[in-house]
């Protein structure tokens, strides 16, 4: 899989410190690319990830948090991963600028690319996963989300949606 990972423009990724955003999403990367993923990191320029390509628009962490610097991160994050040619399997952001402006896509323009998706329709190997995670000793908690933007689009059925995930999920955990 091809895994974009957006962190914050306030200190680098892994930080030197202090950072705890910053230090899931380094441990998160090194550990999807020893899976054998590919990972692009959106965070800042001095960020420190061997074999792991790194994207950013501070050259340098941008220290104390604000919100306007969060707002120019996460539009350099929004535009550069919907305009990537190879496009990406998953996105997961870590970032409240990015995800303030993910929320603002168009609900049909976000499920055509691939933002949104029902439970059992997306990329995600929700089997595969499990079987992984048991295969590993994993019996802790795995959260699964169904994002739709209520009242944005008339395809949007919110108890339609829970029941069909319930269903999916009921019959995938059975297995």
């Amino acid at each position: 899989m091809r895994i974009a990972l957006v962190s914050t423009p306030f200190l680098p990724v892994p930080p030197p410190a202090y950072g705890g955003t910053e230090l899931v999403v380094g441990d998160l990367a090194v550990a999807l690319r020893a899976r054998g993923h590919e990972v692009v990191v959106y965070a800042t320029g001095d960020s420190c990830l061997p074999g792991i390509e790194i994207r950013h628009y501070f050259v340098n962490s941008q220290w104390p948090p604000d919100p306007a610097v969060d707002a120019m991160h996460g539009a350099f994050c929004m535009r550069d991963i919907l305009r990537d040619p190879r496009g990406f399997d998953a996105v997961h952001i870590h970032d409240i600028g990015t995800v303030s402006l993910a929320r603002h896509l168009d609900f049909r323009d976000a499920v055509s690319l691939g933002v949104f998706a029902p439970l059992g329709d997306g990329s995600l190997d929700l089997r595969g996963t499990l079987g992984a995670l048991r295969a590993e000793g994993y019996s802790g908690w795995l959260i699964v989300e169904q994002d739709v933007r209520l009242g944005v689009s008339p395809i949007a059925a919110p108890l339609r949606d829970a029941m069909r995930s319930r269903a999916y999920l009921t019959e995938v955990l059975a297995a």
